[in-house]
């Protein structure tokens, strides 16, 4: 009897360490600087737009969200509208950024969500730019791009409900680096 309670008790204790070793453990990805700006490896930015010959009059984008955190991207609930997104050129050896134009509330992203909203997803956003001899006093927004270096910062915050995951308290942001081309006469 003994021995047949050991080999239930035995085989239960396999059944439940079988069933913990196929749960997946959460990824989270790592947390650097690079440039003074504090990234994710699981949170990243790609540019999508093809052919970027100046004036580039708009900029598509996906912000892949590879982890088990919940990102949100588009809050401006934090640190306001403007801080959400940043456009910067490369001048003489440093990184400037991009002039927005006009005033008043800033001209929407246009974002499209791919996926059940809880999982894992790609965003993708396009960013429209606008004719600079055209200065509209109603609208924020960034004139259209001139041939450069440019980089763009998307900012992002994380939210878990793991007691376990460390989410540091700098702000977080994916980057993305392209370059527009002059045009070829």
């Amino acid at each position: 009897m003994k021995k047949r309670i050991f080999t239930l008790l035995l085989a239960v204790m396999l059944l439940t360490s079988l069933a913990s070793c196929s749960k997946q453990e959460p990824e989270y990805g790592t947390f650097f600087a690079e440039d003074g700006i504090f990234q994710n490896t699981a949170i990243t930015l790609s540019i999508t737009s093809q052919n970027l010959v100046a004036p580039v009059k708009e900029l598509e984008y996906i912000l892949h969200d590879n982890s088990d955190y919940f990102v949100d991207s588009m809050s401006n609930v934090k640190v306001g509208i403007e801080a959400r997104d940043v456009l910067e050129i490369y001048q003489d050896g440093a990184w400037h950024k991009v002039e927005v134009r006009g005033e008043g509330q800033r001209e929407p992203l246009y974002q499209r969500v791919i996926g059940d909203p809880l999982e894992r997803k790609d965003r993708h956003i396009c960013m429209k730019f606008y004719d600079p001899e055209v200065w509209d006093s109603v609208v924020k927004h960034y004139a259209y791009l001139k041939a450069g270096s440019y980089r763009l910062r998307v900012t992002y915050w994380i939210f878990t409900d793991d007691e376990n995951a460390y989410i540091p308290e700098e702000q977080l942001e994916a980057v993305a680096y392209f370059t527009v081309v002059a045009p070829t006469e």
